[in-house]
């Protein structure tokens, strides 16, 4: 499939076919795509990322847990969570969340991620491929909480 190649031509791929085409993509299209991976969070979206994280982690997850996995300090990291709660946590945070959701099967795996829709990757494989895939990030997240 093809994308646009910037804004102004946003129904034009840059081979001049009507989108969708099947020409290939364009590197920009992959940069608007990995942006899109990376939209904004809400409050509610975190809390209930911290829900579908400790079903994952099979463990409750505290304030200061989902501060650890983000990186945050010990002191005011957890208050700093239970804010974001209310007002969504500010985007480079959202970026290092979204990473993070990819552990729960109740989120996408990011595009930016995503090696197992290849056409050297076998249609039966996928799947296997893609549990291991959060296996590894479950196993991840577990080593950050200690």
């Amino acid at each position: 499939r093809c994308w646009p190649i910037n804004v102004r031509r946003a129904g034009k791929c840059r081979h001049g076919k009507t989108l969708p085409c099947d020409g290939p993509k364009s590197a920009l299209a992959d940069w608007h795509r990995q942006s899109a991976d990376a939209m904004d969070m809400t409050g509610p979206e975190l809390k209930q990322l911290r829900k579908d994280l400790s079903d994952a982690l099979a463990r409750q997850l505290s304030a200061a847990d989902m501060a650890r996995l983000c990186g945050l300090p010990e002191k005011g990291g957890a208050e700093t969570i239970l804010r974001w709660e209310v007002s969504g946590p500010t985007a480079s945070a959202t970026k290092v969340l979204r990473v993070l959701a990819m552990a729960s099967e109740r989120h996408p795996i990011l595009q930016a991620f995503d090696i197992f829709d290849r056409h050297d990757v076998r249609e039966e494989d996928r799947p296997a491929r893609r549990e291991a895939f959060r296996a590894q990030m479950r196993d991840e997240a577990l080593r950050r909480l200690g």
